[in-house]
């Protein structure tokens, strides 16, 4: 027997909310994230690899060099337009406090 949850979310919702309701789905479930302070047209999502390293990959989206993000080492990424960068972070739990979400 399967046991879950589904969430669902009417049309029209307004984008806070909708945020808001996400990200309590997203803690409940235990889903790793990175947060919502985060530049619009880049993409984290968490990996993590054979040997249970933590890695985050990040897609700029934009056209131009996305300079305005650090790591969770404390460097200062500079990601080219529609790059990807992958770092791995060993030490970091995705959470609502990390700069970006997944």
């Amino acid at each position: 027997r399967l046991a879950g949850e589904v969430v669902y979310v009417g049309c029209g919702i307004e984008p806070t909310a909708l945020e808001t309701l996400a990200t309590q789905t997203l803690e409940r479930a235990g889903v790793p994230h990175g947060g919502l302070d985060h530049p619009t047209d880049l993409e984290l999502t968490f990996r993590r690899d054979s040997a249970g390293v933590l890695h985050a990959v990040r897609i700029n989206f934009n056209a131009t060099h996305n300079a305005s993000v650090v790591d969770g080492n404390g460097k200062l990424l500079n990601i080219a337009p529609f790059g990807v960068s992958i770092v791995p972070e060993p030490g970091r739990q995705p959470s609502m406090k990390d700069e970006l979400r997944e």
